[in-house]
């Protein structure tokens, strides 16, 4: 068994149980800053309390990407169940509606993404995050492997051992009014180069989810204006004068300015 080592009361332990190289080797999420962990299959007997922490926004969406390869090389049981869950309102449970975020099932050794909402009525705090994998029932020719599906908990237990692995990450999550409570510097963007030509490239920040991009004059007239996601941008000033000129990233929670000289 093994114990978690964090300021909050536990949340369930148990022992994970390697048959087969199986594990996460790779956990991404889009939080600030970004959780981008590597590790080992089957790391501390398949259960790991990371101590990795991430600020996450309520009513903002996140990605994750997931990678368990396996390393060897069995005809049987070659399918994998795959689930998040979040402890949204931190009472250390995990089995509350609302709070399994993601969920795969009988899927192959490979990389999978995708994406979850903070929900606004999530509680202010620190709130563990589990991220689990093991065998599936089944294998990808059909075979039967007799594992259950994943409960947070595993309980009850798979009646044939828990094959798989068990993260388990902290979530700090804020409201609108909490983003002071943030690194800062963490939603800062780049514009460059600066004086610009022709071109300005703009680097947006992990927390630039469906945010307005303005380009305005000195006298406030905005003259550009889109909403976007992409993590770069590059805008043609050609229909720009030369001059001085601001750059504006925004969305509910916050605004950034940039100030530009096109040449």
């Amino acid at each position: 068994m093994v114990s978690l080592n964090n300021t909050k009361a536990q949340i369930c332990t148990f022992a994970g149980e390697e048959c087969c190289g199986e594990g996460i080797t790779n956990f991404q999420l889009n939080g600030t800053p970004a959780i981008n962990r590597t590790s080992t299959v089957n790391e501390n007997g398949g259960f790991t309390n990371t101590a990795v922490t991430a600020t996450v926004i309520k009513g903002q969406a996140y990605n994750y990407s997931v990678t368990f390869p396996i390393e060897d090389n069995i005809v049987n049981c070659n399918t994998f169940n795959f689930k998040i869950y979040i402890d949204y309102n931190q009472n250390d449970l995990l089995t509350d509606a609302g709070e399994e975020v993601a969920s795969l099932s009988s899927v192959a050794n490979g990389t999978y993404t995708g994406t979850f909402t903070i929900p606004t009525s999530a509680a202010t705090g620190n709130a563990y995050m589990r991220v689990m994998m093991k065998m599936a029932s089944t294998s990808l020719s059909g075979g039967f492997c007799g594992h259950t599906d994943i409960t947070p908990c595993n309980i009850p237990a798979d009646p044939v051992g828990f094959h798989g692995e068990v993260e388990n990450y902290t979530l700090n999550i804020t409201g609108a009014s909490g983003l002071t409570n943030i690194t800062s510097g963490v939603n800062d963007f780049q514009v460059y180069p600066n004086p610009a030509n022709d071109d300005i490239i703009i680097d947006l920040p992990p927390l630039c989810m469906n945010c307005q991009l303005e380009i305005s004059n000195t006298l406030g007239q905005v003259l550009y204006s889109e909403f976007t996601d992409q993590k770069s941008k590059t805008i043609n000033l050609q229909f720009l004068k030369q001059g001085v000129y601001f750059v504006t990233l925004k969305n509910e929670y916050w605004n950034e300015v940039k100030r530009i000289v096109k040449q």
